[in-house]
């Protein structure tokens, strides 16, 4: 049985039904990105690509072709312009494979497949790392591996292939494809480099992999900090009298969700992910004093919200966007600061409606504010009058107009 594609033509078994069309369809995506790569301008013969339906079949060929048994691992092979590979279940034999999934037989295919090209690009292959980096980086191999971890005979001889496809990445995002291509189009230059490149390669790897690591930690430990909002309560509910109020998490979730209402239906022309972050920066201290009511003042290079910012190590654009919002100067500071206050008008007015904030504990209240408030607020009707009213002397004629409506929900 076969299938043709523009490429390639796959020879498949009865072992292969059930996924052959799936495959088809995947390759046939990626061997056009394989042959780009390689700028392979004429394509004159197809790649000619055999599925095995027996693995004793396959290494039987595979002595006869190089006259030498294969390695228990060996599960592909590229000669020519043939591409020799298992079906699903004969791979699954193979060592390290027990548990390979039809996206790995499409990626040993498309490995075979690249030393075809490789192989149109250059007729002489010697220099394993360039060869087997190629195939395993281009197929999609080991896409979680980022350090080397052989040494520079291994590289020479025989590596685990994570290595190649690691400094194959490498050395293609750091000199760029041109000098992929001019190391493969010249073997003297080619092998002149390479112990070079493995030296770099392994270096910056191993740092970046460590980096990554570190930054991990970080992201995990920052995390785990913060998230302890959700275990702060807001202690102004409880002043007045509310049990099982919302916690800091929650104030923050929807002050959020209410901005993003907000910019959808004002347009306001704001930068709404520094908003975001604004909104939940501010209340970083809470986590750290465990503590609704922390005071904070001056910049955050100061106070607790930056000693958990600090965990993080790339922290410089956040540590920027909370001093912004500490200077309250600029539009997105304003509206972060005026929608924290909104969001709490609402849950005053929500908590009323629900019954939770009594006109008795709103007057209460009332007494510790400024003088000149309490004299407009002696006659309150609604519990959250006093929080509405309090509040307005922050907002601008938008937010008042917001607030003046927030009355009116019954």
């Amino acid at each position: 049985m076969k299938k043709e594609l523009e490429y390639i033509d796959i020879e498949y078994t009865e072992n292969d039904l059930e996924y052959i069309d799936e495959i088809c369809n995947e390759i046939d995506k990626k061997t056009d990105e394989i042959v780009k790569f390689f700028e392979i301008k004429e394509f004159n013969e197809k790649t000619n690509v055999k599925l095995f339906g027996s693995l004793d079949e396959f290494r039987n060929f595979y002595k006869e072709t190089y006259h030498r048994e294969p390695k228990d691992w060996v599960c592909g092979f590229a000669k020519d312009n043939n591409v020799y590979t298992l079906s699903l279940s004969e791979y699954r034999k193979c060592l390290s494979h027990e548990n390979s999934i039809i996206e790995d037989l499409e990626r040993l295919m498309l490995h075979e497949f690249t030393h075809s090209v490789h192989l149109k690009r250059h007729n002489n292959i010697t220099v394993k790392w360039i060869s087997e980096g190629a195939a395993t980086y281009l197929s999609g191999q080991y896409k979680d591996k980022k350090e080397i971890t052989c040494t520079y005979e291994e590289l020479i001889n025989n590596a685990p292939y994570h290595n190649y496809k690691v400094m194959f990445e490498y050395v293609l995002n750091t000199y760029g494809k041109d000098y992929i291509l001019k190391l493969i189009d010249n073997e003297e230059l080619l092998r002149k480099e390479t112990k070079r490149l493995f030296e770099e390669a392994k270096n910056i790897c191993y740092n970046i992999a460590k980096g990554d690591e570190i930054m991990n930690k970080n992201i995990l430990d920052f995390y785990l900090k913060a998230i302890e909002l959700k275990n702060v309560d807001r202690t102004g509910w409880k002043e007045v009298g509310i049990d099982n109020a919302e916690s800091v998490m929650d104030h923050i979730g929807g002050t959020i969700i209410l901005a993003m209402a907000i910019n959808s239906e004002k347009q306001l022309n704001l930068d709404m992910n520094k908003v975001y972050e604004m909104i939940a920066i501010k209340e970083l201290k809470k986590a750290v004093s465990n503590r609704e009511d922390s005071i904070i003042s001056g910049s955050a290079n100061n106070d607790t919200s930056a000693e958990l910012l600090n965990i993080l190590s790339n922290n410089s654009s956040l540590i920027e966007v909370y001093n912004e919002y500490n200077n309250g100067e600029t539009k997105e500071a304003k509206f972060a600061s005026m929608i924290s206050k909104l969001e709490s008008d609402i849950q005053a007015k929500k908590y009323e409606l629900d019954g939770k904030f009594t006109i008795d504990n709103a007057k209460k209240d009332i007494e510790n504010y400024p003088e000149e408030l309490k004299s407009q607020l002696t006659d309150i009707k609604n519990a959250s009058d006093g929080w509405l009213e309090y509040d307005k002397q922050y907002y601008n004629d938008e937010f008042k107009e917001l607030s003046d409506d927030i009355r009116k929900l019954d």
